[in-house]
This record gives C-alpha cells, sequence and structure tokens, in this order.
C-alpha cells in the first residue's frame, strides 16, 4: 500500500530491514504508477530481460507484496493492476540505479553502483547477468531532457563535500529545475535541504534514515511533494538517492490511478 503521511508519499508495505532477496514477487514493485510513469523496485534473475513491451505486460499481472515466508496469506496480499492502468502515450526516458548485481544493455555492462539515463529506449533491452536489484523510474524525464548518462558511483575520488560537515555527495545529473544526487554519511549528521517547490524524492539504499516523523530502513521509498524544511538525520554508512524539482506543476497531486 502508498500510505500518505502528510503530503510526504511513503512505500509502507515493503519491510526492509529484511532484505529484498527474502521477498517472492512477480519482477516489479511499483512505489508509484500514475497513466503515464512508473516508479518501482525492480528484481530480475541472471538471465531475465525487460523491455517497454515487457514492462506493459507485467504490469498488467498481479503483483506479490509478502515476505517468501508467508506465502499463505498470498492471496489476501494481491494487487491487479488493470490494463488500462498503464498505458502511456509515449516512453520518456529510463532513469535507473543497480542497487544488486550486473546487468548489461545492448554492449555497456552495469555493475552494483551505476547510474543510468537513457532518453530513447526504442529497441533497447536490459538483461541481468547476475540476479540483481533495480530502481527504476519510467517517464520522469522533463520536457526538453535528452541527457544520457552512466556513472559508476563507486569511484571514490567522484564524491564532493555535501551541505554540511559529515555528508559527501555524488552529482548524477541536472536539468533545468531537475538535480538528482547521491548522499552519503561519514558520520551521524543531519542537514535541511533547500527544497525546491517542485519537491523531493528519496531512496534510502544503506543504513538508515531519520525525520522528525519516521525512522527509514535500506529501500524505502519517500517522496514529498510540499516544501516541507524537515530535517533528515543519518548515521555512518548512510547512502541515500536524493532527487528534487522534478515534480509536475501542481506538485502536492498524488495520483496513483
Amino acid at each position: 500500500m502508498l500510505c500518505k503521511s502528510g503530503l510526504a508519499l511513503v512505500n509502507e508495505d515493503f519491510d526492509a530491514s529484511v532484505s529484498m532477496a527474502d521477498f517472492a514477487f512477480e519482477f516489479i514493485y511499483p512505489l508509484e504508477l500514475t497513466n503515464e510513469r512508473l516508479t518501482t523496485l525492480m528484481k530480475l534473475s541472471s538471465g531475465d530481460a525487460f523491455n517497454t513491451n515487457s514492462i506493459r505486460s507485467t504490469i498488467h499481472k498481479q503483483v506479490l507484496r509478502v515476505p517468501a515466508d508467508n506465502l499463505a496469506q498470498t492471496q489476501s496480499q494481491l494487487t491487479q493492476w488493470q490494463p488500462t492502468q498503464w498505458q502511456p502515450t509515449q516512453w520518456q526516458g529510463l532513469e535507473a540505479l543497480v542497487l544488486e548485481g550486473e546487468c548489461h544493455i545492448e554492449t555497456n555492462t552495469y555493475q552494483q553502483g551505476s547510474y543510468i539515463r537513457i532518453p530513447d529506449l526504442d529497441d533497447k533491452q536490459l538483461t541481468a547477468i547476475s540476479d540483481c536489484i533495480l530502481f527504476v523510474k519510467l517517464n520522469q524525464f522533463l520536457s526538453g531532457d535528452t541527457g544520457t548518462r552512466a556513472i559508476d558511483t563507486r569511484i571514490a575520488d567522484r564524491w564532493l563535500p555535501g551541505p554540511v560537515d559529515g555528508i559527501e555527495i555524488r552529482p548524477l545529473h541536472v536539468f533545468d529545475t531537475e538535480s538528482i544526487m547521491l548522499l552519503r554519511w561519514q558520520h551521524a549528521a543531519e542537514f535541511r535541504p533547500n527544497i525546491n517547490p517542485r519537491g523531493e524524492e528519496i531512496l534510502v539504499i544503506n543504513g538508515l534514515l531519520q525525520n522528525r516523523d519516521h525512522l527509514y530502513r535500506q529501500y524505502s521509498w519517500i517522496r514529498n511533494p510540499i516544501e516541507d524544511w524537515r530535517k533528515w538525520h543519518g548515521n555512518t554508512g548512510t547512502v541515500a538517492y536524493y532527487k528534487s524539482g522534478h515534480f509536475p506543476d501542481d506538485p502536492t497531486r498524488l495520483d496513483n490511478t
């Protein structure tokens, strides 16, 4: 279930204190699904592949959202996405972060820690070289953004001093109002981001992240569409994907129909 916390949208179904390896689900774990865009965690086994057509067909299936040791409750936990819920009029790019494992697109190989942006998805297929978990965003490029990225975030000397002492940043992409980066805590610290009026989105990659309302574990996802000015607290080793300035003109609209 996607739960509104204030006006923030939080994925509360997924108990991220348990590794995704302990979960059984069909291909994708939707975090945000609208008529035009999709944000999801994706789990692929070695040799599995997807392209835009396979995404369409998978969205139409039932998505399993329960721990593997609790499959007896499967029937009550399934969510059925109807075909009318995923009919984008055009494809506006793939953004992906390889959280675990290794995959390739055409002749390019992407290992854990790789950040990928591909504005044109025609005839392209992503294939898992090993079991892998991806954070994927489809159809969410701003108008006019044709930037392609293939960044290995594990390269140490590409990290920069962050907004406060104890936090490093790894810039990933900037276009118009949109800014994307990784945040890494070298020790316990807090910061209050200068939030763009078009909202912020966070995925906890490692460690723990906390604000005044919640404690977020690994792979927790937060969508905050308002200028909230809340402080974020992290512990040593916490790494988070941070994106801001990319929401629609009406950022308070939480459309998941």
